[in-house]
């Protein structure tokens, strides 16, 4: 993948901003160091001095002690120094107070007198600087700055992740992965996202499923009210009137289905229930069918077989007629309807003596189109009440659709899943 200036920019922008926070901090710090370790003139408390002469007089030993080769002054509290011990080892100015240090290691603070003579105080005890509490702060900073790149760098990362994906996703047509690791503290966002486009991507296949369906489901009694018209004479008047008004209340209850859903967002409502008499369901629809084709159409019903089942009515409707009506497509002369099925589950059969399967499959005409899209319809009902679509050949070689719905039925909505 191409490197983008460009798209880099915010990340530079903010990485350039890190940098000259850390260089002004350290300037800071340079100048909090220089003000610690600046020379200062030195003092001494009066405290410490009063206590220095109180010891020395407990002891009775002298206050000042004129320093030679013979003499002894560690003791003393003020040691005067002649100017030949010092003079051509350091240039002092008269009254100027410097701290030095004897042999021992002992800092004494001295000052120049008009006789030349160098004048120390003696036993100050003299504190010892500490640079480790600076060394410290060096270094507490630098571990917070590494700790706030380190998380910003993270974060920059995780999010140019983001919009790299948004951007090479879309431009190629597809719908972003927003793949990022489970540590990530954008994770939620990239589930949440993700969520939303496995939504969205449902959504269109389900308008895309339902603009199919209804077309697919206003063909059929439009196909009925053309061969209606073509064999309407005045003796039929009053039946084909009848069968006309039938065709065009199914059309329009398949229209404001569909606009009932696109009013809820097409999001799937809930099933709305009933008590079907199943052999009387089976048996008007098949009517239906009969008045129109010249197929044998065979109803057979197990018995022990439940005559009653709770389902949603009109959608029980439309997946019995996309079955009937593939089988009257492809079939040769006749029909099969078999309603079997126990306590738990019930089986609702539809075969026909065609070619079958394969041959279905293979061809590229429009009849096989539709063959698969009144399928899936069929399975997508089935889906909803919890059960499952199954294929097989039946007994004379043709095709065989068995609708497998619990007994109760189990109540699943699709297409619905939400973002989080």
């Amino acid at each position: 993948m191409s490197f983008n200036w460009r798209e880099q920019m915010p990340l530079w922008r903010f990485y350039l901003l890190i940098v000259l926070t850390v260089l002004l901090l350290a300037l800071s710090l340079n100048q909090l160091y220089r003000l610690l370790s600046a020379t200062a003139q030195p003092s001494v408390d009066a405290r410490l001095v009063l206590d220095a002469v109180q010891q020395l007089r407990q002891h009775d030993k002298a206050l000042s002690c004129f320093a030679d080769d013979q003499t002894d002054c560690r003791e003393a509290l003020f040691i005067i120094y002649p100017r030949e011990h010092w003079q051509g080892q350091m240039q002092l100015q008269t009254g100027q107070v410097i701290p030095l240090q004897d042999s021992e290691g002992q800092i004494q603070l001295c000052s120049v007198e008009t006789s030349q003579e160098l004048l120390c105080l003696n036993q100050l005890n003299w504190p010892q600087q500490q640079g480790i509490r600076l060394e410290l702060a060096y270094l507490f900073y630098f571990l917070l700055l590494l700790s706030l790149f380190m998380i910003s760098r993270h974060l920059f990362r995780d999010v140019q992740i983001l919009r790299t994906s948004a951007l090479t996703e879309i431009r190629h047509g597809r719908f972003p992965a927003f793949i990022l690791s489970p540590r990530s503290y954008l994770a939620p966002l990239a589930q949440s996202l993700r969520n939303m486009t496995r939504r969205i991507e449902e959504l269109n296949s389900f308008q895309a499923e339902m603009a199919e369906t209804v077309c697919h489901d206003i063909k059929t009694p439009l196909a009925r009210l053309k061969l209606i018209s073509h064999m309407l004479t005045p003796a039929t008047l009053p039946a084909a009137r009848q069968e006309i008004d039938a065709n065009l209340r199914e059309i329009e209850l398949n229209i404001y289905d569909y606009l009932r859903l696109a009013q809820n967002d097409y999001l799937q409502q809930e099933l709305e229930l009933v008590e079907i008499n199943l052999p009387k369901f089976c048996q008007d629809i098949i009517d239906r069918f009969r008045g129109h084709t010249a197929m044998q159409i065979r109803f057979d019903m197990q018995t022990g077989t439940s005559e009653t089942y709770q389902a949603d009515l009109l959608l029980l409707q439309r997946a019995l007629s996309n079955l009937l009506s593939n089988a009257l497509r492809f079939c040769r002369s006749e029909v099969w309807v078999e309603l079997s099925g126990n306590a738990g589950q019930l089986r609702l059969s539809v075969s026909d003596d065609g070619p079958g399967w394969q041959a279905a499959g293979s061809g590229h005409d429009d009849m096989t189109c539709h063959h698969g899209l009144g399928l899936s319809i069929v399975r997508r009902v089935a889906e909803q009440h919890g059960g499952s679509l199954l294929r097989d050949a039946s007994v004379t070689g043709g095709a065989r659709c068995t609708l497998l719905l619990p007994n109760p039925p189990e109540i699943v909505l699709l297409g619905k899943e939400e973002c989080q």
